[in-house]
């Protein structure tokens, strides 16, 4: 881990988790992850699982929001396999959610088709969440697209009262749900999502974050009340990250 992340690090450990119930317990026949994945990359994600889900110490957070510093550094992918091996290896209900409403991308890691989802919802009272909602096949694992088509700026969408609702609407239907969030830089989409949320985890990109931009992401959480959960230090040189961030 570069020193260039210290300061996340403090921040997630000074900050801690939200207080929300429970540690999902693990199945006595645990399915395998329905995602492809190398041995090498799927211990790295069972290190992010274990530390942000089934903490023994403290009590989990429920709603967390995956973003990234700037485009392409991972964090669909991480959020994806996240979800499908906290799902393959407990009995919780986990619901991934896409809520990158400029490029969405987290139906095409699934290979699911993109159809009704959170615009749909945040912009029709009368949707049912239901019916929007897609289990990915062979799994117990579901799927929020980001639904249609913007026909307002995503600001709006994210910001309203509607879309609040639905997060906690979310909530109660689901014991995790994981929010896939466009990057700080381009957006502050993620940011509006995490005030909803119990909590960020950062995606970085080894070698491109500098410990400047670090530092004002971190202020900028702070002044906004969003918890840092943890930060993934992904290399992207390889499938996953060569080495998960020294979480909390």
């Amino acid at each position: 881990m570069s020193r260039h992340f210290d300061i996340l690090e403090r921040t997630a450990r000074e900050r801690g988790f939200a207080s929300k119930p429970g540690t999902p317990k693990v199945h006595a026949d645990p399915r395998g992850p329905i995602l492809p994945i190398s041995h090498r990359s799927r211990v790295e994600i069972e290190k992010a699982v274990n530390r942000l889900f089934r903490r023994t110490a403290s009590v989990a957070p429920r709603v967390v929001v995956f973003t990234a510093f700037e485009p392409g550094s991972g964090c669909t992918w991480v959020c994806a396999h996240v979800g499908d091996l906290l799902s393959a290896v407990s009995d919780a209900s986990v619901c991934l959610v896409d809520g990158n409403l400029r490029t969405p991308a987290l139906h095409k890691e699934l290979g699911i088709l993109r159809n009704e989802g959170l615009t749909d919802l945040a912009g029709e009272p009368d949707v049912d969440i239901k019916k929007v909602i897609v289990k990915v096949s062979g799994t117990e694992l579901c799927l929020l697209t980001c639904g249609s088509l913007l026909t307002q700026p995503s600001e709006c969408i994210i910001h309203s009262d509607r879309m609040r609702d639905r997060i906690a609407e979310l909530r109660t239907s689901f014991d995790f749900v994981l929010i896939d969030a466009p990057a700080v830089s381009v957006s502050s989409d993620a940011l509006s999502l995490a005030q909803l949320a119990d909590g960020l985890v950062l995606v970085v990109r080894a070698g491109l974050t500098r410990k400047s931009e670090a530092r004002r992401l971190t202020e900028d959480l702070t002044s906004s009340g969003v918890k840092l959960l943890g930060a993934i230090l992904n290399d992207y040189a390889s499938p996953l990250p060569e080495a998960l961030a020294r979480w909390l």
